[in-house]
């Protein structure tokens, strides 16, 4: 019996790492979804052997019971690949030919997920990063930078809670926008630009801690979940399960309706 338990444990602990395979094979083709302009835009490319090892540490790490339905749920939906790429994309509906094309974005970021085609992506900029420490939560940047990559997949594989939960979340229309609570989209906005630039040219660790105390003052993990209801989604909900400080600064209802979405039989 003894034996059994611990053999149950073991697979649980191990399945997040399972769940997700680090892909080097993407096909695009014309005449065909996604087309070739995909491929050309992020330019998948074969992961290294140190890559792979430092990313199956990290989802080694993402193994939580509350992470259960979470993960049930992208296995339901297939989108379990993630895939080594340079760059990240945009698309655009070419009325002309009557396809989606898609072309590359110039700001590097660290991980995407792109809903046109379910790919989940890590770019070179990623692994080039420096690794921080986030101070509050003590978990590595990293990691939640996975986590909130991966929400985005659980997002898309349950029908979007992010949009079907805006309005308990907090989130309203006002004029031409969405608008979190009592917040200012434009401040938001010019605070964030100048932490950016701050992080570019100066000390992305300390632009980093910067990021977090400005969204903490707002009852979020951090201001770039101010930016629309998908971001917010996958940054709260990646922080609430990281960061153990993280009921202390988030609003308690909004605490309620993550539990919800997390585990629904308890809802």
């Amino acid at each position: 019996m003894r034996f059994t338990i611990i053999l149950i444990l073991v697979i649980s602990n191990s399945y997040a790492k399972e769940l997700f395979e680090l892909s080097d094979n993407y096909h695009c083709s014309e005449g065909s979804f996604p087309p070739k302009s995909f491929c050309q835009a992020v330019k998948f490319t074969p992961w290294k052997t140190s890559e792979k090892k430092f990313i199956k540490g990290l989802l080694k790490e993402l193994n939580l019971k509350q992470y259960k339905h979470l993960y049930q749920t992208i296995k339901d939906k297939g989108i379990t690949k993630i895939h080594r790429v340079k760059y990240s994309s945009n698309w655009y509906a070419n009325s002309q030919t009557r396809t989606v094309e898609f072309f590359r974005l110039r700001e590097p970021v660290l991980m995407w997920v792109n809903p046109t085609t379910n790919v989940i992506g890590i770019t070179d900029h990623f692994f080039n990063a420096p690794n921080i420490s986030d101070e509050i939560s003590g978990k590595n940047k990293k990691l939640l930078n996975l986590l909130h990559e991966i929400i985005h997949v659980f997002d898309i594989a349950s029908n979007h809670p992010s949009s079907e939960y805006r309005q308990k979340f907090g989130w309203k229309w006002n004029h031409n926008q969405e608008v979190y609570r009592q917040t200012s989209p434009q401040e938001i906005m010019d605070e964030f630009l100048q932490i950016l630039e701050y992080s570019r040219n100066i000390d992305p660790i300390k632009a980093h801690s910067m990021n977090r105390q400005a969204g903490i003052h707002y009852g979020v993990p951090t201001l770039y979940a101010l930016f629309n209801t998908k971001e917010f989604f996958a940054e709260v909900l990646s922080y609430y399960l990281l960061d153990p400080k993280a009921k202390d600064y988030l609003p308690k209802d909004l605490q309620i309706i993550l539990d919800q979405i997390l585990e629904p039989s308890q809802g």
